[in-house]
């Protein structure tokens, strides 16, 4: 008990010592905080992903595909420019409603619908869709359509 009492003030003094050090950081301290902060803040890059299982569509004879949809946000977004995921979705699904040429090739469909994205959702940098084909009897191979489209203006971010 009687070093318990000896180190006692020893203790207080280091735990005062340390309190006052955290509160008050030294300058250089705290410029290296600062210039971490703004490091941060400029190294944002934002991306979004939803999948789409087992939509049945009438193309190319009836086929169920998996859609994959990978976006990212234009520099500088304001949090009312976000869109809601399912307004994408349905512009997907309705893509394929109202499907006006059956036969064009998966890749095609592609490269139109990621040009209907970007046209609908102004504050896309750029969309990703990955169409994934199931077997069917006719053709009982999977297949896979991927197509990356940016927009061309200096205010995107990059590629997914």
């Amino acid at each position: 008990m009687n070093r318990f009492w000896r180190a006692l003030p020893t203790a207080v003094v280091l735990g005062v010592a340390l309190f006052f050090a955290v509160r008050n950081p030294s300058p250089q301290f705290a410029r290296d905080l600062s210039a971490d902060r703004t490091v941060t803040a400029t190294a944002l890059h934002e991306d979004f992903s939803f999948e789409i299982k087992g939509l049945a569509v009438r193309h190319q004879g009836g086929n169920r595909l998996h859609l994959t949809v990978r976006y990212t946000y234009k520099a500088g977004i304001k949090d009312e420019e976000y869109p809601d995921f399912r307004a994408l979705s349905s512009v997907c699904t309705d893509y394929f409603a109202h499907d006006e040429n059956e036969s064009a090739y998966w890749e095609i469909v592609n490269k139109e619908l990621t040009a209907h994205l970007l046209e609908k959702f102004p504050m896309l940098a750029s969309v990703q869709l990955e169409i994934s084909v199931t077997p069917t009897e006719r053709i009982p191979w999977s297949r896979t359509s991927t197509v990356t489209r940016s927009r061309s203006d200096s205010s995107s971010a990059s590629e997914p």
